[in-house]
């Protein structure tokens, strides 16, 4: 029989070991989307206020356009609530909430186009250069839906997307499906991914990223309660997405221009992606002022923390690809 009692002498270092190991497994596989559920809300959703369903009473969601996405809980037993609600009937996928949002839509009689609706959060953290992330949602064809669409996706951007009007956000997502029209009212569909960042993404949009619906695009069913208002309404539940692990081919762009002023755009560079390498960074008089010995994060200060004065630095990485270059420093 298998037997510990070799650890008996050792028990502080084997205990430290795996509370290391459980550390390091609970960072990679932490979810780094905040309330992915949408469980969390500043005060329960009460009514749909001019067809603009409370989406902002949502914790760390907002809207990026002008678009009227909706929040949906089961605290709420009206308009929206759940699991009846103004857009028809459903059970979260986890919890007692989730969001809803108009993917895109157009006057039926006219054919004008009516706007789409995202929902947006900033990450928990940022994401890091060269290293693969796992993205997954569960979406859900709402009962009076007029169409059905297939292309829902995820974008992640370096700093927040606001848009004065309800137009389409055109930017290209990193996920978005590619398994066909979603057409189930019943159950829930799973939209997944994975994607290589390129390095300090910290915002999240989900929605449709088009102003069209060229092949993309399934008449449903005849219109109910939105008489010239043809929609494809989704509800959202269960956001994911975690790190996979370092990607050791990839090509990793490292910035020519830092803004180290702490409003949370541009402040820093990660070099953890050359774990296996060397990373140097000089002054105008050729004195190292950082390497990734001392840190892998350089957001414009020198070796003892002290900030930088603004100006031109040199880089110079030894790895499996040499890079050297000029970084700008603004502060």
């Amino acid at each position: 029989m298998f037997s510990l009692d070799f650890l008996s002498g050792n028990k502080t270092v084997f205990f430290s070991i795996l509370i290391c190991f459980v550390f390091l497994f609970n960072a990679r596989t932490q979810n780094l989307v905040p309330n992915g559920s949408f469980e969390e809300y500043y005060s329960c959703p009460t009514a749909n206020d001019l067809n603009d369903g409370q989406f902002e009473l949502c914790k760390y969601w907002w809207k990026p356009t002008m678009g009227t996405s909706d929040y949906f809980n089961r605290c709420n037993n009206g308009s929206v609530g759940v699991p009846n609600n103004f857009w028809g009937y459903q059970e979260p996928y986890d919890g007692d909430g989730y969001v809803g949002l108009g993917l895109i839509g157009w006057y039926l009689s006219s054919g004008n186009y009516l706007g789409n609706e995202y929902a947006q959060a900033k990450l928990i953290r940022p994401l890091k250069p060269c290293v693969e992330y796992h993205f997954e949602m569960k979406v859900n064809l709402a009962n009076y839906s007029r169409y059905a669409f297939g292309r829902i996706g995820a974008l992640f951007t370096n700093s927040s997307i606001h848009l004065n009007s309800d137009s389409a956000i055109t930017s290209s997502p990193q996920i978005f499906n590619q398994e066909g029209i979603i057409s189930d009212t019943a159950q829930w569909t799973a939209v997944s991914g994975n994607f290589i960042a390129l390095g300090n993404e910290q915002y999240i949009t989900i929605g449709y990223f088009f102003n069209n619906v060229k092949n993309d695009t399934m008449s449903f069913q005849e219109p109910i309660g939105f008489d010239d208002q043809g929609y494809g309404y989704y509800y959202i539940d269960d956001v994911i997405l975690i790190e996979v692990g370092v990607i050791e081919q990839c090509e990793y762009s490292i910035p020519n221009v830092i803004t180290a002023n702490n409003d949370g755009v541009n402040d820093a560079i990660d070099f953890s992606v050359f774990n296996k390498g060397s990373v140097s960074i000089y002054n105008r008089w050729g004195n190292v002022v950082f390497t990734n010995e001392n840190d892998t994060i350089w957001n414009g200060t020198d070796l003892l923390g002290q900030k930088l004065v603004d100006g031109v630095y040199f880089y110079i990485v030894k790895g499996q690809k040499d890079k050297n270059g000029f970084i700008h420093l603004i502060r």
